[in-house]
């Protein structure tokens, strides 16, 4: 698994097809390498469910007295849930330094220091994005219903409003994929001051890491659909139990031990996953030197149209002074 062998020129397919060889012909190194940090990150998938509430929670029901009320029953339904993930996530990075370490070699504890920082850097900017979006989703909601509108009508826009921050998310996911392989392939990087241009150049080839980003989406998807199913079963069976409680009143109907068999489901999906997001990894890898060689390509096809004209300049400046 050297780097060097993948300084190709390849389409979009053509990454896709090399990642799923290069998974399936060293998917017992990968597999050695990665179960450790797999295990962990399944373990926490799992027990961090046992933390969360459940989607329809009395903060939900109650319509709250007080902005301050408003504010608390808002953080106690959405910050849990983004706290887990950020956990979840940073978890899956020291995944992903181990395999960079098969990729490009390596001291394993520096790789994985890196990609912690790196993960930092990113999680740093995201969060405070997202506190600006709330806070200004904030005072704009305030304004408005002092102003007269109803609070129904402002939900209706604050939802619209997040489903397309959502969609802009969903659609910048290739270029952090790039970004996240490119600071990853250079531990001499820093990551706070690498982060951002890295980005700005995932933006750059943002046409051809979605066609690898679609096509391996929907591999996902479909994946995702059959080994979730059971997970996705036993979270709407307690969810629904939980609604039943809050709005209808009636008592619970799942036994004591559903949350953790919710706990185990959960872990188990979530070890088989990881090595779905390893595959995935392992595109935007190829996907990544593919781009790198034709950037590199371009440089040199750039220096050669340039080498004429500076001769000629060179010629006329010599004819003038003579």
């Amino acid at each position: 698994m050297a780097n060097n062998e993948y300084m190709v020129q390849r389409s979009g397919a053509s990454c896709i097809r090399e990642a799923y060889l290069l998974f399936i012909n060293n998917i017992k190194r990968i597999f050695l390498n990665t179960w450790k940090p797999v295990l962990a990150f399944s373990l926490v998938a799992g027990l961090g469910t046992l933390l969360l509430p459940p989607v329809f929670n009395t903060a939900m029901v109650d319509a709250p007295q007080t902005e301050l009320q408003a504010i608390a029953n808002y953080a106690s339904t959405v910050f849990g849930p983004v706290i887990y993930q950020i956990v979840c996530c940073g978890v899956f990075f020291w995944i992903l330094a181990n395999v960079q370490t098969l990729l490009t070699g390596g001291k394993q504890k520096e790789n994985t220091k890196h990609s912690l920082k790196f993960y930092l850097a990113s999680a740093l900017f995201y969060v405070v994005i997202f506190l600006l979006l709330n806070i200004i989703g904030y005072l704009v909601g305030i304004s408005l219903v002092k102003g007269g509108m109803s609070v129904n009508r402002l939900m209706y826009w604050l939802l619209i409003g997040w489903g397309f921050i959502g969609l802009v998310f969903l659609l910048h996911i290739p270029a952090y994929y790039y970004a996240t392989v490119k600071c990853l392939q250079r531990v001499d990087l820093n990551p706070f001051k690498s982060f951002l241009p890295s980005l700005w150049g995932g933006i750059r080839h943002w046409g051809f890491l979605f066609k690898v980003f679609f096509i391996t989406g929907i591999i996902t998807l479909l994946i995702n659909c059959v080994v979730f199913l059971p997970t996705a079963v036993i979270l709407m069976a307690q969810n629904v139990d939980a609604y039943n409680q809050i709005v209808m009143g009636d008592p619970s109907g799942l036994p004591s031990t559903f949350p953790l068999w919710m706990c185990l489901s959960i872990a188990l999906s979530a070890f088989i996953l990881s090595y779905v997001g390893i595959w995935q990894y392992l595109n935007f890898f190829i996907a990544t030197c593919s781009l790198d060689v034709r950037d590199q390509k371009k440089k040199e096809a750039q220096a050669l149209a340039a080498q004429p004209q500076e001769t000629t300049e060179k010629k006329l400046d010599y004819e003038e002074f003579h």
